[in-house]
């Protein structure tokens, strides 16, 4: 028997082209984050799974963007062996 990992579904909302990547806070219950790169050909969402992996200490290969890959709006999952409590006390406030 094996165990399905544990999911934690983080909702973000992004802005694009920023002047640097940063965490901006919690927005309507989603965590805003500032990017540099621009909303074209997938390199924002790029941008953004580099800059949560970096954030969190953990493997780009461990975030997936599961709703809104077109949008400013978008939920990511995370398969990891922690809390939510334990992922949210890495992110910076």
């Amino acid at each position: 028997m094996t165990c399905a990992p544990k999911l934690f579904y983080l909702d973000i909302q992004i802005k694009t082209n920023s002047k640097i990547n940063k965490i901006e806070g919690w927005h309507n219950h989603r965590l805003k984050i500032a990017l540099k790169a621009e909303p074209i050909e997938g390199k924002a969402n790029a941008a953004l799974i580099e800059f949560l992996a970096k954030t969190l200490s953990i493997p780009k290969s461990h975030i997936e963007i599961t709703k809104g890959e077109t949008s400013k709006l978008k939920t990511i999952t995370l398969p990891l062996e922690m809390s939510r409590h334990e992922v949210l006390i890495q992110i910076p406030r």
